[in-house]
């Protein structure tokens, strides 16, 4: 297989017995995977991982969807190893924290408590686990008291005595394979730092036997077979190439020899197809290094990217994928995947145990869907997160004061926080983004556009820590944006109009202060987001994922979402909350170039981000935001396109100075269209947790008797406020 093989005769070597103290390991403790992943049918993947809180935590792929982490248990000091006997049976090992060998298995669907194998024994390394034939699985592990090899077997008797498996001591982690049924192999690395293997004959377990033409080891072996009878065993060597030998049918092995490259862990191997294998590995840049064997030669090795904190480990759940998985360096779980005859990722998959707070008065979501199913206007949506992690829901009617009753969508086990991302999707169902305090991205999506009645939610994955926003882009597809610990912005396409989302991947280069704001452009979507210094930027995102140069806007010291309006021809114009308080805008200009200063709005001092709309009656922009004194304020442009601005004033009832209906949210701002005509709403909430819902209307001629209703000549506009029911506690 690739390079000239020589093929030897296996030299015995009975390894003598020395005093019971054990041999140093000779592997770095950071050479092995933190992550383990196992495909036991296709389309499916499953994995292990221990947590901060030492327990063991697992998530499953499924119908082409990952669900969320689900605790195991336990107190784990190693990698768990995990053996199956079926598609739906898992036995999971691990060494404890009190150096034992425990045991967790899942059965009838439920997962067992754990418990320690029968006579088990101080270990000091991961376990490994291999199975043949129906219900027989070998676990071993090196014992710390003595540096030998110990094992257990699972039986038609249940599990057998832990016992020395062979007399010798071992440097590294020692690993069992299986190529056949009643045919086992276990590896390790001798004193010599030479790679070793036992094997089993007729029940018994054979004296070490060198591997002809060792090289001197630096990690544990990974073994692959893509047939019965056979291996392939790989290594990292103290040259930090990756080492390859490999045992023939008949049973005989060839020399090892280098593969090459540079690498700082143990490679992990898994194959998909006859002859087929994929390698990959940590390199001493700490990217991902991958090589691979197709078609009786070995294919360059590469490079495919990312930092990776840990060994990666590999799986194929299907021929031609294969699925990385590895840890990033907040210890969130990265995903690189081979399909199609390419590399994606490696990308942040999901959080495993971050913890994030729930944000208090998070400003509320609000949209009117589009008409669908032959209704003459769309219901409008209204979604929040409450100050204890609850998703909020309700829908209103645009041509009356009746709401839906608030509804908690996020499940009950689940925490989410700042404001949830509403968008339409083109088969005209609602889908809601919610950002969870773990760090993952949740979403739903209503069963039928027309009732509030929804499908299960879906985990996008993530480990974030900015609210989530969304765009549409020109195909019909959703994306989603949000920004991890680092500042590093990330994006995440649904597949498929209407459909699922794939992984999320890092978009620019450049360090962000929060999620951005995010408007339609003609070829994909132009983002707005403030760099760590407080400058704005801009940035075009296209269809492809790829991201255009950011161009600095200005505006240092801004707080804050910006907020967007779009003109026609997709001119747009900006408003931030300055450094001062006050609120600034800037506007394109018709071949679309920014201007070189910001724009003041006049005197006012905002305590939270602006919002604003193009106002759908007199064509003017409105500029929305709370004030120090947490009233709702409203500023209104002079004229069309004037940027012209008038005086900041309470949105509701400002001739009354004894008036007063203090938010304890920024407000949001949404188009609306109803019988009349098109409006406007202005929405926040107080500290009660009321909503509050200000609909734009124009005000009667200035002689007009109080009461009198609104002049169709009229163009005085003001606010109309009402309160939603308040959602149950």
């Amino acid at each position: 297989m690739g390079a000239v093989a020589v093929l030897v005769a296996l030299v015995a070597l009975v390894v003598p017995v020395g005093p019971a103290q054990a041999a140093p390991l000779a592997v770095d403790p950071n050479d092995g995977p933190e992550v383990v992943v196992k495909s036991v049918a296709p389309g499916r993947l499953d994995l292990f991982t221990v947590g901060a809180d030492r327990a063991l935590h697992h998530r499953a792929f499924r119908d082409g969807r990952w669900s969320g982490w689900e605790d195991l248990g336990g107190q784990l000091a190693s990698t768990p190893a995990v053996g199956s006997l079926g598609p739906d049976q898992f036995d999971v090992f691990a060494r404890g924290t009190d150096d034992m060998l425990w045991h967790t298995w899942i059965s009838g669907g439920a997962w067992q408590p754990w418990a320690k194998l029968p006579g088990s024994v101080a270990i000091d390394t991961a376990p490994s686990v291999a199975s043949w034939g129906a219900g027989h699985m070998e676990v071993v592990a090196r014992s710390k008291a003595d540096g030998t090899v110990w094992h257990t077997t699972l039986g038609s008797s249940g599990w057998s005595t832990m016992a020395q498996l062979t007399p010798g001591k071992v440097t590294t982690a020692p690993v069992v394979a299986v190529c056949n049924v009643n045919c086992a192999d276990v590896f390790a690395s001798y004193t010599d730092g030479r790679l070793y293997h036992s094997y089993l004959v007729s029940g018994s377990w054979q004296p070490w036997k060198l591997l002809p033409a060792s090289t001197t080891v630096a990690s544990a072996v990974s073994v692959g077979s893509w047939s019965t009878n056979h291996y392939d065993v790989f290594v990292r060597g103290t040259d930090n190439a990756v080492w390859h030998s490999w045992m023939d049918t008949a049973g005989a092995w060839y020399n090892m020899s280098s593969l090459g490259g540079s690498v700082n862990s143990a490679p992990s191997v898994t194959s998909w197809a006859a002859g087929r294998f994929d390698v990959v590995a940590r390199g001493t840049d700490n990217a991902l290094w991958h090589v691979s064997h197709n078609n009786g030669a070995w294919q360059p090795g590469s490079s495919i990217g990312g930092t990776l904190n840990s060994a990666p480990a590999v799986a194929s759940m299907g021929a031609g994928r294969v699925d990385v998985f590895s840890t990033g360096s907040r210890s969130d779980v990265l995903q690189a995947t081979f399909q199609n005859s390419a590399w994606s990722g490696p990308a942040h998959a999901f959080s495993r145990w971050q913890s994030i707070p729930v944000q208090r008065y998070s400003r509320s979501s609000v949209m009117q869907l589009a008409p669908t199913n032959g209704a003459r206007v769309g219901m409008v949506e209204y979604s929040y997160v409450d100050n204890l992690g609850r998703l909020r829901y309700a829908q209103g009617d645009p041509d009356s004061t009746a709401f839906t009753a608030w509804s908690t969508l996020s499940p009950a086990a689940d925490a989410y926080t700042g404001p949830p991302a509403l968008t339409q999707q083109p088969d005209g169902r609602l889908q809601v983004a919610g950002h969870k305090t773990d760090g993952d991205v949740g979403t739903v999506t209503q069963q039928d556009p027309s009732i509030p009645s929804w499908a299960g939610w879906k985990d996008a994955g993530g480990w974030v820590t900015s609210d989530v926003t969304s765009g549409t882009l020109p195909d019909g597809r959703i994306v989603l944006f949000a920004v991890d610990g680092d500042g590093v912005l990330f994006a995440n396409q649904q597949t498929a109009v209407n459909g699922g989302y794939g992984i999320w991947a890092a978009v620019g280069s450049l360090r962000v202060a929060g999620a951005p704001a995010v408007a339609p452009s003609q070829t994909g979507l132009q983002l707005f987001a403030r760099d760590t210094s407080g400058m704005l930027r801009t940035a075009g995102y296209e269809v492809s994922g790829s991201l255009s140069d950011w161009l600095n806007l200005g505006a240092s010291g801004s707080t804050g979402a910006p907020s967007v309006v779009v003109y026609p021809g997709y001119r747009l114009r900006l408003f931030v909350r300055a450094a001062d308080g006050s609120i600034a805008t800037m506007i394109q200009d018709n071949g679309g170039a920014w201007p070189a200063s910001w724009q003041s709005t006049g005197a006012f001092t905002a305590a939270g981000a602006p919002v604003a709309i193009l106002d759908p009656v007199l064509g003017r922009t409105a500029v929305v935001a709370r004030g120090t004194d947490n009233e709702i304020y409203v500023l209104w442009e002079t004229g069309q396109d004037t940027s012209e601005w008038g005086t900041w004033g309470r949105a509701l009832n400002p001739s009354d100075p004894t008036f007063s209906d203090p938010a304890a949210t920024d407000p949001t701002v949404a188009p609306v269209t109803n019988a009349s005509g098109e409006t406007w709403y202005i929405v926040f909430r107080n500290t009660n947790d009321t909503t509050r819902v200000y609909e734009r209307k124009l005000s009667a001629p200035a002689a007009a008797a109080a009461g009198t209703a609104p002049s169709a000549t009229s163009r005085t506009p003001f606010f109309n406020g009402r309160s939603m029911p308040k959602p149950p506690a």
